[in-house]
């Protein structure tokens, strides 16, 4: 199994300089130039985190 897809798995969020986010495995450090924002959490707190974070840019752009 891809540890990317393990439901059971403890993962991170992290981000870079454009704002853009990626799941993240947390037994592997972040590549250079991004840095954790959100977790360690679940796979799904993870995603449910990434979903928030757009729908809140989505009402940004909007006003």
């Amino acid at each position: 199994m891809n540890p990317f897809d393990d439901p059971d798995g403890s993962f991170v969020l992290v981000g870079d300089d454009d704002g853009h986010l990626a799941l993240w495995p947390t037994f592997a450090p972040p590549v250079e130039g991004w840095e954790t924002v959100f977790g360690p959490a679940s796979r799904q707190d993870c995603l449910d985190r990434v979903e928030e974070v757009d729908e809140l840019n989505q009402l940004d752009r909007a006003s």
